[in-house]
């Protein structure tokens, strides 16, 4: 199977609701985003077919034995911030049903190890229990309903035309040719 590259829109700073996870509403910061941020180079990209479940991040990926999970790819670059105040990061994916799934529709979720302080405050009149100060990341999921309900998956032009299918746009056909 030949890798596919995708730029990936996974994450924004605000506060979110770990509530199913009883932990409670946490505050992510721009600053926690950006100290985690270099750890993501290099993490596997894990395809969850299924609703993405309660197992332990660390165990997700087991690097002792690949066998046993193998990665669906690989994130290849630190995150960035785009204009539109989301992290951005490429991934290339080389497993063929993680590639459809994206091409279905599937989005993406990340897994990290949180520094947390547990003192909680308020942020833009929103209460949160506990804050992220840093944290080292584990893994980016391809699943079916990511937690970030703006994160998006977009093809990378650098791998040619046959990956846009996923906007729907097909190669135009050269009339002229002969």
């Amino acid at each position: 199977m030949t890798p596919k590259s995708y730029k990936v829109r996974f994450i924004e700073p605000g506060i979110m609701s770990y509530q199913d996870k009883e932990m409670g509403v946490v505050l992510v910061s721009k600053e926690a985003l950006d100290r985690m941020g270099p750890s993501f180079r290099n993490c596997p990209v894990i395809f969850v077919p299924e609703h993405h479940n309660d197992q332990d991040k660390d165990s997700a990926f087991n690097f002792d034995d690949i066998g046993s999970n193998p990665a669906a790819g690989i994130v290849t670059t630190i995150p960035a911030w785009g204009d539109d105040g989301w992290q951005w990061v490429e991934m290339s994916v080389w497993d063929e049903s993680a590639q459809e799934a994206i091409e279905k529709g599937f989005s993406v979720s990340c897994a990290y190890e949180p520094e947390e302080d547990p003192t909680g405050g308020i942020w833009h009149e929103l209460e949160y229990d506990r804050e992220v100060v840093d944290g080292k990341y584990m893994h980016m999921a391809i699943v079916p309903r990511p937690r970030y309900e703006g994160s998006r998956i977009l093809a990378n032009s650098k791998g040619g035309p046959d990956n846009m299918g996923l906007f729907g746009i097909k190669p135009k056909e050269n009339k002229n040719a002969a």
